[in-house]
């Protein structure tokens, strides 16, 4: 059985196909996320962030640690046809639609390797089968895609990383670094976002309006920063750097979320 016939995720699949086709990306994440029943708060957003996350070249880099955040995402961030995000190969050819706006990476072995198969990765394997590669394929193929995604960013376009693992205390991988690279656009700007309230049981919003019951998911947009300060570092110089910085702004973001709650 293919996952696009496992029932309630077909009919999410579709609709969600559906509405990239006719709205885009944005506006279909958005009426996802509506119809689940989900509230997304946005905190630090003004008008000059949402400006130039609508029109500007951009990275916007987010943590990742459980499946919803690509789609939280998406539905947090102003509209734009030129918006791409980088993922996981395993979640490509589940929607035609939004195939086209992603650019996967292949990271298989590395996964295997850490032993990161956990129950619902191996089911969507079961569900979704990939080709095998080897090591050395896809490196090849993640340097590609990674320069398309800096061809993106250079033709004035939005790209979407999530450069980390699920947990803020393990490196950043060097991708994020050779996107920064590649980019050949003196306007770029480095977007971070901090995404908080997603669990394992948000495989559960498929369902329509049990969002209603789960947390609500925040997400918290911090001060954007030119891509060309951090050019004179290495890939993995600058992707050390920028996790540095993220989680000095997550800690400060913590700090005054729980004075504000006393």
């Amino acid at each position: 059985m293919k996952i696009q016939k496992v029932p309630l995720i077909n009919k999410f699949v579709e609709r969600l196909d559906f509405d990239v086709k006719n709205y885009g990306a944005h506006i279909a994440a958005r009426t996802a996320i509506k119809k689940s029943g989900t509230k997304i708060i946005k905190q630090g957003m003004d008008d000059q962030k949402n400006d130039l996350m609508r029109t500007k070249p951009s990275i916007i880099l987010a943590n990742h640690p459980h499946a919803i955040e690509p789609l939280v995402l998406l539905a947090a961030l102003p509209d734009r046809n030129d918006t791409y995000f980088i993922g996981n190969s395993e979640y490509a050819g589940i929607s035609e639609n939004l195939d086209r706006f992603f650019i996967p990476v292949y990271v298989q072995n590395r996964i295997n390797a850490e032993k990161q198969v956990d129950l619902l990765r191996r089911t969507l394997r079961l569900l979704h089968p990939l080709p095998v590669m080897s090591p050395s394929e896809e490196r090849s193929k993640n340097i590609e895609n990674i320069e398309k995604a800096g061809q993106v960013v250079s033709n004035g376009g939005q790209v979407i990383i999530f450069p980390g693992r699920s947990k803020l205390s393990k490196p950043w991988y060097t991708g994020l670094g050779h996107l920064c690279k590649s980019i050949a656009n003196n306007d770029a700007f480095i977007i971070s976002c901090f995404i908080q309230g997603t669990s394992s049981l948000d495989y559960l919003r498929v369902i329509p309006g049990m969002g209603k019951i789960l947390p609500s998911i925040r997400v918290t947009f911090f001060q954007p920063q030119k891509v060309s300060n951090y050019l004179t570092l290495s890939p993995k110089e600058i992707a050390l750097k920028l996790q540095v910085q993220y989680k000095e702004m997550v800690s400060s973001l913590t700090n005054q979320n729980e004075e504000a709650a006393h």
